[in-house]
């Protein structure tokens, strides 16, 4: 069973993950760059920074409600890309994947 999250196109509805490294959250902070494939689409932190936020220790917040194009309704898989200036340049996919439910608003 995946986590999962629900996001509104437009809206604040954000994705916040903390990772892990032998079960202790790593240093966030030490992210250079994030990238995510919603279903197969990819967003790159380098390519649009405002989804992305990786100033925290403890979390990175991908805010895929602010996404442009906006991401069309349905249920995607998602795999996380993280890169930094050690062992990660070349960009690490994080081996568990999550879903997120795009959804429209209720009237």
């Amino acid at each position: 069973m995946y986590l999962e999250f629900p996001i509104y196109p437009g809206r604040s509805n954000s994705v916040k993950i903390a990772l892990t490294n032998n079960n202790a959250v790593i240093d966030h902070t030490k992210i250079t760059r994030l990238a995510i494939y919603v279903g197969s689409t990819l967003f790159d932190s380098q390519a649009t920074p405002a989804m992305f936020d990786k100033t925290n220790a403890g979390h990175v917040e991908i805010k895929l409600g602010a996404a442009s194009p906006a991401i069309a309704a349905g249920r995607y898989t998602c795999r996380l890309i993280v890169y930094d200036d050690g062992a990660y340049t070349l960009g690490l996919i994080v081996p568990v994947a999550f879903v997120v439910s795009v959804l429209t608003e209720p009237s």
